[in-house]
Formats: C-alpha cells, structure tokens, sequence
C-alpha cells in the first residue's frame, strides 16, 4: 500500500447541518470540569465532524465526543439537535485524517489520536505503520506508541479514553502482561487514577515476586568450595615443595 491511498485528495467534501442526537452514537468520553463549565455557559460553539455509517443506520463521531456527550446529557439546554460536519467521503477517511491534522495544530489528544488511527486501519486494515505516519502527518515512533495501546486490557483502555490515565502510563501499562495489567486495573479501582508511578510499581513487586519464589541456593556462593578447587589445582602444577606444603595446610584448614 501506498501514502496515497490514505491520502484525501482534494478539498473536503462535508456538509454542515444539524443532526439529530438520536441519530449520533453514544460517546464514552465525557468533557473536563473546565470543558463542562464552558459548554454550561456558551453551549457547544464549534461544529462537531461526523461520518455516516449505513450499515449501522448511525453517525460515527470523528471528532467532538465530549461536545456530543455532553449535548445528550442536557438535551433541555440544547435541544434534540447539535450543529455537525457531516463528510461525505466515501472511503471513511477524510473525518480521522482531519481529527489527527487537528491535533497535530494543538495540544495533542493521545485517546482521539488512537481512535483515529484505528477507524484508518478499519478501512485500510493492511497500512503499514510507514504509511500511516505519512498519511497523518504523526511520526513513525508515535504511530507505533498509539497502537501499542490496542494492547491494553479493556478497563484500562476505557480509563485512557475517558482521560482517567495519561499517555504515559498508558503506554508503560501496554508494555506488560495480562495479570500485571489487572494488578493496575485493581489500583485504578482504589485510587480512581493510575500514575507512570503505579505502573513501576507493579513491575517491581511483580518482579521481586518472581526472584523471591526462586531457590535460594541460585542466591548462595560456596566460597570455600572454589576455593578449595583453586588450591587444588595449584597444588598439582607446583613445583615448589614449601608452596606445595603450605597450599596443603590451607587446604586442611578449610
């Protein structure tokens, strides 16, 4: 596959329009307090950017989740409706192409930046992590980091999508097994966070676990044995009748 075949050619083809929010599927990530307070006291200002799926009857929301989660929620302040960019491209990838072009303008959104890139796989689902990053503009190493997140288990990837664990402990999170992942899902549980600090954490208990359940004589150096056979040794290659008697004396002290 080439850069171009995940490249939109053109000026993009969309729509602005009020679209239903029955019509618009549900989003998980909710706004900040910051976001919620500005959105109670201007509304939803900016258009959201959708993309119509027909095989699910229902709007794909390719950026403004929060917008739209927060405009279900409040339907008595907005109304049924929200003001959307409705693209009309039919290879599906102008709407995340235009997502990550966004992010890329401003302070990156790692959870929009994953999603994005999961529904470009979802219609080029043989694009190279090369073409990716040439697609979007992002690069190589970051592509790589945002779809290693597809690795975590699905508490901890519907935390990262809500904004409850950064992008780095996520990514260090990603790195690790399973049950290592529960462990941080458990912590996550507690404390309602999960820290790059927590993630270090369990890796070393996990890992001092692992050491601790070892025998104990992979841990222990006899000596007196080594040193015994070193003696031994030199005892045969000696030549010196009074080396040779001393190394036997010490020999039998040991």
């Amino acid at each position: 596959m080439d850069q171009q075949s995940l490249m939109v050619e053109g000026p993009l083809d969309f729509e602005e329009v009020d679209v239903s929010l029955d019509d618009i599927e549900d989003p998980v990530l909710p706004p900040s307090p910051a976001q919620a307070a500005s959105f109670e006291r201007f509304g939803v200002v900016d258009a959201v950017n959708l993309e119509y799926v027909p095989a699910r009857e229902v709007y794909r929301i390719t950026d403004g989740r929060r917008r739209v989660y927060w405009a279900k929620q409040v339907r008595d302040k907005c109304g049924d409706t929200i003001r959307a960019r409705v693209f009309k491209d039919a290879s599906g990838i102008a709407g995340p192409a235009l997502t990550l072009s966004k992010n890329h303008a401003r302070s990156a959104n790692h959870a929009s930046e994953l999603q994005a890139l999961e529904a470009l796989m979802a219609i080029r689902s043989d694009a190279t992590d090369l073409v990716l990053a040439q697609a979007t503009g992002l690069a190589v190493g970051t592509v790589r980091a945002r779809l290693r997140l597809r690795n975590l288990i699905p508490t901890l990837r519907e935390a990262f999508d809500e904004g409850r664990i950064g992008v780095a402990a996520a990514e260090g999170a990603s790195r690790l097994s399973k049950d290592k992942q529960k462990r941080l899902a458990a912590t996550l549980k507690n404390n309602g966070k999960l820290t790059t600090t927590d993630v270090a954490h369990v890796r070393r208990v996990v890992a001092a676990a692992a050491v601790a359940g070892l025998p104990e004589e992979l841990f222990q150096r006899d000596w007196a044995t080594d040193v015994r056979r070193l003696l031994s040794d030199a005892a045969m290659v000696s030549r010196d009748k009074d080396l040779t008697e001393r190394i036997e004396k010490l020999l039998a002290d040991l």
